[in-house]
């Protein structure tokens, strides 16, 4: 499996918020946890009301990996190859209005 290109972002990298019974949705996508971070708190901060609550799920899958060819031996250590893994981070992201508090 080839590894996804660093500077394309992943497809559909953030759906446009969607409305339903008062809540609103959005999923957002990211190469990187720092990206994903920045791209929600953007989100939360543009979308969310004062008087909304806010509801946050996220998760990683492997998007793909590479081999490295043979390392040269350092210091008397076997030569070897490894393996580098790439991730997408995605979260989904509910606002709703607060409910009124019984008092």
């Amino acid at each position: 499996m080839r590894p996804p290109d660093p500077l394309q972002p992943p497809d559909d990298s953030l759906s446009e918020p969607f409305e339903d019974c008062g809540v609103r949705t959005i999923h957002c996508r990211a190469s990187t946890l720092r990206d994903l971070a920045a791209q929600v708190a953007t989100l939360v901060s543009e979308h969310a009301h004062d008087d909304d609550e806010v509801q946050l799920s996220y998760s990683t899958v492997q998007a793909g990996w590479q081999e490295h060819p043979v390392q040269p031996a350092h210091a008397g250590a076997p030569a070897s190859t490894w393996t580098q893994l790439f991730f997408e981070y995605s979260a989904l992201i509910l606002l709703r209005p607060r409910p009124a508090s019984a008092e």
